[in-house]
């Protein structure tokens, strides 16, 4: 059995904290930045620091997306690797280190900007995600970074213009085309990547997981318990997304029906 010592916690094998905390302190940097520009527009004015985070959100949520799909979609042998809970992966330092940065970054904005980014829920996915990515960089299935802190960041894309549009109404009356885009490329994003696409790598995850326990049980006991917390909340807000897609196709057919209706009392 292999206890990890503090300074392992600390500084994992696979952490380059110069990459890591340019990534976090840049990020932290840019938000008041936007923030002044943001403060200047009509759109934006009432509350500029909550539409500062979402634009700053942008950065780290395209990155990862793009480097996850590029490595899912490249060279097929990292697929091919034998031992997937402890192998090296090449470039997964850079996408998990992001991935934390972009956690940790969020857990402070949240802190400090108050609600409506404050809530017990987000705090949770936060901490949880972040843990999860700061623990991976000792070594371990790092090769689910490539799904779990790459490829499902797309749906954040359309989520950040979304989250726009409920803070800020007005750019829902500008742009209604826009933001029904978004809403539905949202949903069914979340529904293949965060719940169906989910689950298998998620179980698959926690098998190889469990190879490690051996050597370092309360890792590992770590790991698993955020990786069922972070997918508890997924299956959560899935819910939410199913039944809003529901409730919209009821609304729809209900409308159709009564157009319906009318027609054919002209």
């Amino acid at each position: 059995m292999k206890d990890p010592t503090l300074s392992s916690l600390l500084s994992p094998e696979h952490l380059d904290p110069t990459f890591f905390w340019g990534w976090t302190l840049g990020l932290l940097a840019l938000m008041p930045l936007v923030a002044v520009v943001c403060k200047r527009s009509r759109t934006f004015a009432s509350q500029p620091m909550v539409a500062a985070y979402d634009l700053t959100t942008l950065i780290p949520v395209v990155t990862l997306s793009w480097l996850g799909f590029r490595m899912l979609l490249g060279d097929p042998s990292v697929h091919e690797i034998p031992t997937r809970s402890s192998a090296f992966v090449e470039h997964t330092p850079e996408l998990i280190m992001i991935q934390a940065a972009y956690q940790v970054f969020g857990t402070v904005a949240a802190v400090l900007i108050g609600p409506p980014l404050r809530t017990t829920t987000m705090i949770a996915h936060h901490v949880a995600t972040g843990l999860t990515a700061w623990l991976s960089l000792q070594g371990h299935c790092m090769y689910y970074a490539i799904y779990f802190a790459g490829v499902v960041e797309l749906t954040n894309i359309p989520l950040t213009f979304m989250d726009l549009c409920m803070y800020f109404p007005v750019l829902e009356q500008r742009y209604p085309g826009v933001s029904t885009a978004a809403r539905l490329s949202f949903a069914l994003g979340f529904i293949a990547l965060r719940v169906l696409g989910w689950l298998p790598v998620c179980v698959l995850y926690l098998r190889d997981l469990r190879v490690l326990a051996p050597d370092e049980p309360l890792v590992v006991g770590i790991m698993a318990t955020t990786a069922v917390i972070i997918t508890g909340l997924q299956m959560f807000w899935g819910y939410k997304v199913v039944r809003g897609l529901v409730d919209v196709i009821l609304q729809s057919g209900v409308k159709r029906d009564s157009g319906r209706h009318e027609d054919t009392r002209e």
